[in-house]
């Protein structure tokens, strides 16, 4: 136990030491990046990863394109790759595949799944999650328990669908929307600003 307990030390300081060389020395990029819980990392936070990056508890870089597996994955700048982790967030624009309990993007484009996926800004792909919440525009399809969308080009199939704007379809046990261009099917169904408020069954507005 105390031989891994200094390894692990020596590990930690090895990193620190690492990677503030690394900073001073501007390193701006790497193809691989490691690390036990940012700062204590290799490349610096402010550097980008075009490869594999095995964050440990937490990892945290700019751009980050390629492969990102940990506890919890974070990205001040882009990102271009497959996430895997309890914990994903993109606070520039994702694309590719994240897979965490927790999802947050600035935008993203492409698929997520897992408990909750909120997005910030206009977004476009596929979320099955528990929860999916784009406070924008969304282009494609949610998949998910409750699904919220500012805007929504495509679809939501769900518990409860709810969005402002609906230019495709609501498939679920209850609908709601102000705007609709298009159909919904389930329960209650909701179009307030539809020739019909309230429906049964299906509802619709073209």
């Amino acid at each position: 136990m105390k031989k891994l307990m200094s390894a692990s030390a020596a590990l930690a300081l090895a990193l620190v030491l690492f990677g503030a060389t690394s900073a001073k020395a501007e390193w701006t990029w790497s193809p691989f990046g490691v690390g036990i819980a940012a700062p204590v990392q290799i490349p610096w936070t402010t550097s980008n990863v075009y490869g594999l990056r095995l964050t440990g508890l937490f990892g945290y870089n700019n751009d980050v394109y390629g492969v990102s597996w940990g506890i919890a994955n974070s990205a001040s700048g882009n990102t271009g790759s497959l996430e895997a982790g309890l914990f994903n967030c993109v606070f520039g624009e994702g694309a590719g595949v994240e897979v965490g309990l927790v999802n947050y993007n600035m935008s993203y484009a492409g698929l997520t799944v897992g408990g909750l996926n909120w997005n910030n800004a206009d977004s476009y792909g596929l979320g099955i999650n528990v929860i999916n919440a784009n406070q924008a525009e969304f282009g494609g399809g949610q998949i998910g328990g409750i699904n919220y969308s500012l805007r929504i080009a495509g679809g939501q199939v769900g518990f409860f669908n709810l969005a402002d704007d609906v230019d495709g379809f609501q498939i679920g046990v209850v609908n709601a929307c102000e705007r609709m261009r298009g159909i919904q099917i389930g329960f209650v169904n909701l179009i307030t600003e539809g020739p019909l408020p309230i429906m049964v069954v299906a509802n619709g507005n073209f």
